[in-house]
């Protein structure tokens, strides 16, 4: 019988219906894993969730076109990497990919909650982009033609803003450079104890992220190329210096931008995104430890498959906090990594002390987690368990599908873009510094709102007078 190209009032077709369908059953495989109903081979079990994968990806490239959840996807990819690289290379690929690796780092591979580890991986992108869709076709979609006026002096405003906020990341780096204390082609570890990490370093990196998302939204003709080449001269001594995720994370967010307005995913940015993985971040890893060493020598030592592994490594610290709440040597934080930033924020507006004592199994930051990158996967497990990952990840997908859902432009694009920027950092650091960021975001995107409400007034009552006098 002939399956109707159309299904249910919403007018899905085959391929979208193909699409939530494959992402439920991702979704009950991973729970399947998760409560140990499929016991097979490590192997078996890495090529199914790899198989699970392959489908979700192709069919959401059969309906690019039609839905619009660009930035989900790209926090659905990023995951990708730092979720299944590592384990996707070992069990399918070679083995040889941890050769270099101590035992420390490779042992989740083979340890008694490895299903239990993936199948949680599989839980969290597949509800990313579950709920995502979801509220892509909940959410009514908003005409912003009757602000045409107010939305291009958002655009010059947010433009000039970013500007001025890239010449300040510059020459903050300037300042570094010519007291001495930080040098192109400098060693990574050198790079961290020069000092710069201090003072307003952490407000530096996030405004570099901040601006060059709103520049891309907003700026056209000279200020663009302008705000570019800012961006590409701070990116080299970034680089240079052994940093990667402050320059690639922005890159990648801006990458949506374009790739959203153009709503399709061209096959030239699937090209840029497998150079950055495959060449890029091996060369980058490997040249922030040989100092003064040049680049040619960088590329020869680094592996293709060096970064996907290298990312792919952060699904051990889900392996570690499995384990230690199996074995009773740690207790669930309830939530605590997620509302204690928030009060820290607040903290800062209230006239008396309201930060809050961390409990002793809030230790993300010593030695052993913090070198290690923490994920969204073992913290919301650190918190509520199998919910938390369930949780977290489906008001994430669901957040970014309504804010997609909206059909943003200009600075709202630049602040979909920022938060998503954020986003993708977060998938290899803990949540402390979301909120904090995220607030940045907000007070940016609404001085630039107040700022240009202010000249659009201005511009109404200019226009109304010349009305009269004519």
């Amino acid at each position: 019988m002939k399956i109707s190209n159309k299904l249910f009032t919403k007018g899905l077709s085959k391929d979208e219906f193909s699409l939530l369908f494959i992402l439920f059953m991702t979704f009950l495989t991973g729970l399947l894993y998760y409560f140990n109903f499929i016991s097979i081979n490590y192997t078996f079990l890495t090529l199914i969730a790899f198989i699970t994968i392959f489908f979700i990806t192709i069919y959401y490239w059969k309906i690019r076109e039609k839905v619009s959840i660009f930035f989900t996807i790209m926090i659905y990819t990023y995951t990708l990497f730092t979720q299944f690289g590592l384990c996707f290379t070992y069990y399918l690929i070679t083995k040889s990919v941890v050769s270099t690796y101590g035992w420390e780092t490779q042992s989740f591979l083979y340890s008694e909650y490895y299903p239990q580890v993936l199948g949680l991986a599989l839980i969290s992108v597949a509800l990313l982009v579950l709920s995502a869709l979801l509220m892509h076709y909940l959410i009514p979609k908003k005409d912003n033609s009757n602000f045409r006026l107010l939305n291009q002096i958002e655009e010059r405003i947010g433009s000039k803003i970013a500007l001025a906020l890239l010449t300040i990341v510059l020459l903050y780096f300037c300042y570094y450079i010519v007291t001495g204390k930080i040098y192109l082609g400098m060693d990574y570890n050198d790079y961290r104890v020069s000092g710069v990490l201090e003072g307003l370093y952490d407000y530096i990196i996030i405004f570099y992220s901040i601006s060059i998302c709103f520049l891309v939204a907003c700026a056209k003709g000279w200020e663009f190329k302008i705000g570019v080449i800012l961006f590409l001269i701070t990116a080299i001594i970034l680089f240079s210096c052994g940093n990667r995720g402050e320059v690639l994370f922005p890159f990648l967010a801006c990458l949506g931008i374009i790739v959203y307005k153009q709503q399709t995913i061209n096959y030239k940015y699937i090209l840029a995104g497998a150079v950055i993985v495959l060449v890029f971040i091996p060369v980058v890893k490997v040249f922030r430890h040989l100092g003064d060493s040049n680049l040619l020598t960088a590329y020869i030592e680094a592996s293709p498959l060096s970064g996907l592994a290298e990312m792919g490594v952060s699904m051990r610290m889900t392996n570690y906090i499995v384990t230690e709440l199996q074995n009773g040597t740690r207790e669930f934080l309830n939530g605590f990594s997620y509302y204690n930033p928030v009060i820290n924020i607040l903290d800062h507006f209230v006239p008396f002390n309201i930060r809050l004592e961390p409990p002793i199994y809030f230790n993300f930051r010593n030695s052993f987690y913090f070198l290690k990158a923490m994920t969204p996967v073992a913290e919301s497990f650190a918190n509520f368990g199998l919910f938390g990952v369930i949780l977290h990840h489906s008001i994430i997908g669901g957040v970014l599908g309504v804010l997609e859902g909206i059909k943003p432009t200009g600075i709202k694009l630049g602040l979909l873009a920022s938060i998503t920027a954020t986003l993708v950092y977060a998938t290899r650091n803990v949540f402390s510094g979301v909120p904090a960021q995220i607030f940045l975001c907000l007070v940016i995107y609404y001085s630039i709102k107040i700022i240009s409400r202010i000249f659009y007034q201005r511009r109404k009552v200019k226009n109304y007078d010349k009305a009269i006098n004519q």
